[in-house]
């Protein structure tokens, strides 16, 4: 390879995240294998086993880490290198019906003083 490959130009780059990767690699769960999915809980970094539908929403119940008791919110789970926060929301409707009933009010609106000015 020459000087100007890719793996040489940057050898020495990103050594903090790097340092980061290799220290959550020995971290329970992962350095067994890790076989099946876990979550690490975010007060005391304990592995929590994952089960979950991520299409389905939220349940509602209730779920503490097994080591520390400490509540974990069911939307916010800690992964190996990411912290997931995407979980599927009950229900849009009630965000979006307002905004549309006000859309409509301004259309409706909108034609009935176009028909007033020409009609």
């Amino acid at each position: 390879m020459s000087d100007q490959h890719w793996s040489k130009t940057r050898a020495g780059s990103n050594e903090e995240a790097l340092a980061y990767l290799r220290d959550r690699s020995q971290k329970p769960g992962v350095a067994e294998g890790g076989a099946a999915r876990n979550m690490y809980c975010p007060s005391c970094q304990g592995v929590v086993p994952l089960s979950y539908d991520s299409s389905q929403a939220p349940t509602g119940e209730e779920k503490r880490c097994p080591h520390c008791d400490v509540l974990l919110d069911e939307r916010v789970m800690e992964m190996f290198n990411w912290v997931e926060i995407d979980q599927v929301p009950g229900s849009d409707a009630k965000v979006v019906l307002p905004i549309l009933a006000l859309a409509l009010a301004l259309v409706l609106g909108l034609a009935w003083w176009l028909l007033t000015l020409f009609g």
